[in-house]
């Protein structure tokens, strides 16, 4: 199994509840596309949703969702308020607008996930129920920890690949 993969999962788990109420991981995969590997919000009731949100609804590369952009531009952004027309032009359709007013999503900070000046994800905190608000020092505290899982997260990407070469060049010499 993807081994950054893992790193990566268990960032959102120490995000969430510390953070915020609802941690989503997504990762650049080669050719661009982007992949959600971690979901996890504080409220086990809602975790039917939040899988739903993940499997039907990552982000489009080229689309305005706020990692989208976060990703594109390797920098991070945040919201205090999520309003109902921010909702509207970040879902790309109503079940899925249905799906974050059920959540409840009310303030967020998007950040990418850089190592050597590569941005290899983004990771999204959401308020999402708690009533809490992102200001300028929680986007810090999250830059910070993104900084340091990126770091872990490319190390790992690099010993994957690095294992995964050992492996093709022993079936070459044999």
């Amino acid at each position: 199994t993807d081994t950054f993969v893992d790193a990566l999962r268990k960032l959102a788990t120490i995000a969430v509840p510390r953070l915020a109420d609802l941690c989503l991981v997504d990762i650049r995969e080669d050719g661009g596309r982007i992949r959600r590997v971690a979901a996890i919000h504080a409220d086990p009731a809602m975790t039917a949703m939040v899988a739903e949100l993940a499997s039907r609804y990552p982000p489009d590369p080229s689309g305005p969702h706020p990692a989208s952009r976060a990703l594109a531009s390797r920098s991070s952004s945040w919201s205090a308020e999520m309003p109902e027309e921010f909702l509207r032009a970040t879902t790309v359709d109503d079940h899925h607008l249905e799906l974050v007013r059920r959540l409840r999503f009310s303030s967020y900070m998007c950040v990418p996930l850089m190592a050597a000046n590569e941005a290899l994800g983004v990771m999204t905190l959401v308020s999402s129920g708690s009533g809490r608000r992102f200001d300028g020092s929680d986007l810090n505290l999250a830059e910070d920890l993104a900084s340091r899982a990126a770091g872990v997260v490319a190390l790992a990407r690099r010993r994957e690949r690095d294992h995964e070469l050992a492996h093709v060049l022993q079936q070459i010499g044999r």
